[in-house]
C-alpha cells in the first residue's frame, strides 16, 4: 500500500531529475512474483503515481527492470516497481 515513505522517495528522486519516469508493476508481475493479484488494481495505481505532483509520466512493464521509456535517458530519473 502507499504510503508517506513511497511519497518522500518520490520527491527526493524528483529533486535529483528534470523529469521522472515512474513504473508501475503489472497485475500479471504482481501474480507471477507473489502468487496473488494486487489489492489495489494496475490501472489504479496508475493513477495513483501519475495524481502525484513530482511524477512526470507513469509506466507500466512486463517483467521487472525492464521499461523501454527510461531508454536514453540523461537528465531523466527513473523509478521502478509502484
Amino acid at each position: 500500500m502507499f504510503h508517506i515513505g513511497h511519497l518522500n522517495i518520490l520527491r527526493r528522486a524528483k529533486e535529483q531529475c528534470e523529469m521522472l519516469i515512474v513504473g508501475v508493476t503489472t497485475d500479471e508481475l504482481c501474480y507471477k512474483r507473489k502468487h496473488k493479484y494486487p489489492i489495489i488494481n494496475e490501472q489504479e495505481r496508475m493513477a495513483i503515481v501519475e495524481a502525484i505532483r513530482y511524477v512526470d509520466k507513469g509506466s507500466t512493464s512486463g517483467r521487472y527492470g525492464e521499461d523501454s521509456s527510461c531508454e536514453g535517458t540523461r537528465s531523466r530519473c527513473c523509478l521502478r516497481r509502484f
